[in-house]
């Protein structure tokens, strides 16, 4: 049984995959602002957090922010669902507005976020006067990875566990770009809580492209650049309910309104298509139309689906694969690449 297998492995698919330059620092910067926050401070000197004329963090209760405003998360990343069905999801999101305003005018607002235990989605909205301008996204990457904070940016941004940002090509403006973050919740991962996410916010004293030159590396040792950040808590609502069976062959797998995990295999790639069949004759490859599909640490593999179900309708379930199920599958080495200093 193999146990050297590493993130990247899980989250590979059919055809080998190059991750972008940008998406790889952009990764490494965050997991090292996350790795240094959990670490006790050695210069207790050090104010760690971003001084007010940075920026200024508004943190609120939860409040019911589908009630009063008429629409909610569902009805954004799923805008084809019956008012019945969204009404009845909408109660268990969680609608915490964070905000972060930046020295550039940027303005990042953690709108909601809705769980099924299995995973998470996040919607937040990146604006600015005049045009966003420190990000980049297209039909391209909304298809492929998602999109990604550019070089030219003084701060970055992220949610520990994020695997894709989808940008809303519909509601987005040039001004206030409309984005969707999905998120596995991996129990086996390393600093993963299933209860609550974690928003890592870093800000740079250069451009996030100068900081990552690595000729600018003594500037960063000696002191004279710091880069400040801070985690803020994203609360997960009540998640909606999963049903566990198992497919003719023995398949096991856990369904949702929103996704499906399947069990026993060590990458998404081994999974040829998971076809669902509803009571109504409705028949869709839940592996084909995924808005997002990653594998998980004790071998399950999560599809988000492109469109909301209702479990009681399900009728069948058949998974096809490249290689026989494992009736139990433990991974315990994770190898993550971060940066120094």
């Amino acid at each position: 049984m193999r146990n050297d297998i590493s993130i990247e492995e899980f989250d590979r698919p059919g055809e080998e995959h190059v991750f972008s330059k940008n998406y790889e620092k952009n990764k490494k910067n965050l997991l090292k602002s996350y790795r240094r926050e959990l670490q006790p401070r050695r210069n207790t000197g050090r104010v760690v957090a971003l001084a007010a004329t940075a920026a200024a963090l508004i943190v609120a209760t939860p409040f019911v922010y589908y009630a009063a405003t008429g629409e909610g998360i569902v009805s954004h990343i799923w805008p084809n669902t019956k008012e019945s069905i969204v009404e009845e999801l909408e109660q268990n999101a969680v609608y915490t507005p964070i905000t972060r305003t930046f020295d550039d005018g940027s303005v990042l607002t953690i709108v909601g976020a809705l769980s099924d235990g299995q995973g998470a989605v996040v919607e937040y909205t990146l604006s600015k006067p005049g045009g966003v301008d420190t990000y980049y996204w297209d039909e391209e990457t909304n298809k492929d990875k998602g999109g990604w904070i550019t070089d030219n940016s003084y701060y970055n941004f992220g949610i520990i566990g994020s695997g894709k940002t989808v940008v809303d090509p519909v509601r987005s403006t040039k001004e206030c770009l409309y984005c969707y973050d999905y998120i596995i919740l991996d129990r086996m991962m390393p600093d993963m809580d299933t209860d609550t996410l974690t928003l890592v916010v870093s800000v740079f004293p250069v451009t996030m492209g100068e900081w990552q030159d690595p000729t600018k590396d003594d500037l960063k040792m000696s002191g004279e650049w710091t880069m400040e950040h801070e985690t803020i808590p994203i609360p997960l609502g009540k998640d909606l309910a999963r049903r566990a069976s198992e497919d003719a062959n023995g398949v096991k797998y856990e369904i949702s309104p929103i996704s499906i995990c399947v069990f026993g295999f060590y990458s998404p790639w081994e999974i040829l298509d998971v076809n669902i069949t509803l009571k109504d004759g409705t028949t869709f490859d839940a592996h084909a139309t995924a808005n997002y599909v990653c594998g998980r640490l004790d071998g399950g593999t999560v599809f988000f689906f492109d469109r909301v179900i209702n479990v009681d309708d399900v009728e069948s379930v058949q998974v096809s694969s490249r290689v026989p199920p494992q009736d139990e599958i433990v991974n315990e080495t994770v190898v993550i690449q971060s940066e120094v200093g």
